[in-house]
C-alpha cells in the first residue's frame, strides 16, 4: 500500500482479507439499494389513478402494483361499508414462482375515518392474469368527500413451488397510486307511511290499491323501492320483497290482488333504502277491513200459463253487485207468499216444484239467494198468474134396484186434471134433475139420502162438485 512519502508498505495477509471482505459487503449493499424502491401515492375519493413502480426481482420474476378493480357499492355513503377487489398480478420464470398471501398486502395512508379489515383471498397466487383479493372499507362521518390518500402494496416470495407459506422470503413490493373509494354523502334517514288509496271498509273481490310515502328530512328520495306488507308478509302483487320504485314525489303505489274473503288486514311499508337515503323503519300500520259482496239476484218464471199444482221450472241468477266481484255459493229458494216452491243450489240455474200457491192475476214469485262466506243475501221477482186447476167428477149410484123413498148411498170421486194436482176440497152434491138427494163434503167419497123422486126407469143422477179456491167445479152422471 502507498504512504504519503512514496514509500510503499506490504500488508500483512490478516490485513489483506479485511479489506477484501469490506469490499465484498460495499459492494453487496450498494446491489440491494439498487434493487429497493418505492412509490406513495394519494387516493383521490371519485376518481382513479395508477402508477407502477416494481423492484427489480431475480431471474426476470416481477410483481405489479396492486389495483382496486370493484367497490360494491359504489359510491359508499358515510357511515356505510363497502368491499374492495384488490388485484395483484405476479409473473414467475422457469425456475421460480412468485406468489403473494393474504398477509403480505397491506394499507398505509389509509383515508380519514376508514377502518380497513382483514385481506381476505387464497394464500397464493402465481398465475399469469393476477389473483383477487377482498377487503372490507367502513366509512364514518368524517370520511371526506375529497381527496385523501391511500396505498397498497404487496410484497411477493418466491419458491420452487407455488405454496402458501414464507418460501424464499422477501423478494420485492409493488406499490400502488392512489386508488380510489368513491364516497358520497351519508344517507339521509326517512319514514314512510302508508294509506289504502281505496279507502276501508271494501268488500270482497273488491281490488285495493295501497300508497307508500317516504321522506326526508334532507329532501325527497326520488330513487329506490318501498315494499309493502300484510301481516308482516311482503304482498306478493306489490312486488314481493323488492317492492315498488318510488316515483319522482318520494311515492309508489300498488294494487293488491283483490280479497276472496271478509276479515282484517294490518297493512305497513318500509323504504328499502337509496345510494343518497337509507332505508326506513317500517311504517305504522293501518287496517284494511275486507266486509261480505253485495249480490243481485233475478227471477225467470216459467213461460206458458200455469194453473194450481202445476209443476214450473224457474230460472234464477245471482251475481255480485261492483266493486265486489266472484262467484256465489249457496242456494236459492222460490217462494211465492209463505210458500216455498222449490230450491237451486248453484252453481245450478234453474229449479222446479209444484205451484200449489192461490190462483190469481200476476202473483208476485220471490228468488231470495241465502248468501254465503263471501257474499251477502239478496232478492228478485218476477210476476206470472196462476189459474184454478180443472177437475173431473165421478158419480156411482147404489146397488141394486131402487124404489121412491129409499134412502140410496152415492159414492163420489173428484181429482185434479193435469197439468194440475192437488187435492180439492168442498162439497159435492147428488142430485136427481132438481131434487137433491144428499151431499158429500170432501174429503168424504161417500153420501146417503131417501130417492125422493119420480120413479122411472134409467133416471140420470148427477154428482156436481162444487169448487174452491185451488179447483174449478165439475160434474159426473
Amino acid at each position: 500500500m502507498g504512504t504519503r512519502d512514496g514509500t510503499t508498505n506490504e500488508l500483512s495477509p490478516s490485513s489483506r482479507e479485511a479489506v477484501e471482505c469490506k469490499r465484498s459487503f460495499r459492494s453487496t449493499q450498494l446491489r440491494h439499494r439498487a434493487n429497493i424502491a418505492f412509490l406513495s401515492a394519494s387516493l383521490v375519493v371519485g376518481s382513479i389513478a395508477g402508477t407502477l413502480a416494481v423492484t427489480a426481482l431475480p431471474a426476470g420474476a416481477t410483481v405489479n402494483p396492486p389495483t382496486i378493480t370493484n367497490q360494491a357499492p359504489n359510491p359508499v355513503p358515510r357511515g356505510q361499508q363497502t368491499v374492495l377487489t384488490i388485484h395483484v398480478v405476479t409473473v414467475g420464470n422457469t425456475t421460480q414462482h412468485v406468489w403473494v398471501q393474504p398477509s403480505d398486502i397491506t394499507f398505509t395512508a389509509v383515508p380519514t375515518g376508514v377502518t380497513l379489515g382483514a385481506v381476505a383471498g387464497a394464500a397464493c397466487s402465481d398465475a399469469t392474469g393476477g389473483k383477487d383479493f377482498t377487503v372490507t372499507a367502513t366509512t364514518s362521518g368524517t370520511t371526506p368527500i375529497g381527496s385523501d390518500a391511500l396505498t397498497i402494496q404487496a410484497i411477493a416470495h418466491t419458491e420452487a413451488t407455488c405454496a402458501a407459506g414464507t418460501g424464499g422470503g422477501s423478494f420485492g413490493t409493488g406499490t400502488s397510486t392512489g386508488q380510489v373509494i368513491v364516497v358520497s354523502a351519508a344517507a339521509a334517514a326517512t319514514t314512510t307511511a302508508v294509506v289504502s288509496t281505496t279507502g276501508s271498509p271494501t268488500v270482497v273481490g273488491q281490488a285495493v290499491t295501497y300508497t307508500g310515502t317516504v321522506s326526508s328530512g334532507s329532501g325527497t328520495p326520488t330513487a329506490g323501492n318501498i315494499e309493502f306488507f300484510d301481516g308482516g308478509v311482503a304482498i306478493i302483487t306489490c312486488g314481493g320483497a323488492t317492492g315498488v320504485a318510488v316515483n319522482g314525489s318520494g311515492q309508489a303505489a300498488c294494487t293488491a290482488a283483490a280479497y276472496t274473503a271478509p276479515g282484517s288486514h294490518t297493512i305497513t311499508a318500509q323504504y328499502l333504502g337509496s345510494t343518497s337515503f337509507a332505508a326506513s323503519a317500517v311504517s305504522p300500520s293501518i287496517t284494511q277491513v275486507v266486509n261480505h259482496a253485495s249480490t243481485t239476484t233475478s227471477l225467470t218464471p216459467p213461460v206458458g200459463t200455469l194453473v194450481y199444482g202445476q209443476s214450473g221450472t224457474f230460472t234464477v241468477a245471482v251475481a255480485p253487485v261492483s266493486p265486489g266481484s266472484g262467484t256465489p255459493s249457496g242456494t236459492v229458494t222460490v217462494t211465492q207468499g209463505a210458500t216455498t216452491i222449490c230450491t237451486a243450489t248453484l252453481p245450478a240455474t234453474t229449479c222446479a216444484g209444484a205451484v200449489l200457491v192461490t190462483p190469481g192475476t200476476n202473483l208476485t214469485f220471490t228468488a231470495t239467494y241465502n248468501g254465503d262466506a263471501n257474499f251477502t243475501t239478496s232478492s228478485g221477482t218476477a210476476a206470472k198468474t196462476v189459474g184454478q186447476s180443472s177437475t173431473t167428477t165421478s158419480l156411482t149410484p147404489p146397488a141394486g134396484t131402487l124404489v121412491y123413498g129409499q134412502s140410496g148411498t152415492f159414492t163420489v170421486a173428484v181429482a185434479p186434471v193435469s197439468p194440475g194436482s192437488g187435492t180439492p176440497s168442498g162439497t159435492v152434491t147428488v142430485t136427481q134433475g132438481a131434487t137433491t138427494i144428499c151431499t158429500a163434503t170432501l174429503p168424504a167419497t161417500t153420501c146417503a139420502g131417501a130417492v125422493l123422486v119420480t120413479p122411472g126407469t134409467n133416471l140420470t143422477f148427477t154428482a156436481t162438485y162444487n169448487g174452491d179456491t185451488h179447483f174449478t167445479t165439475s160434474s159426473g152422471t
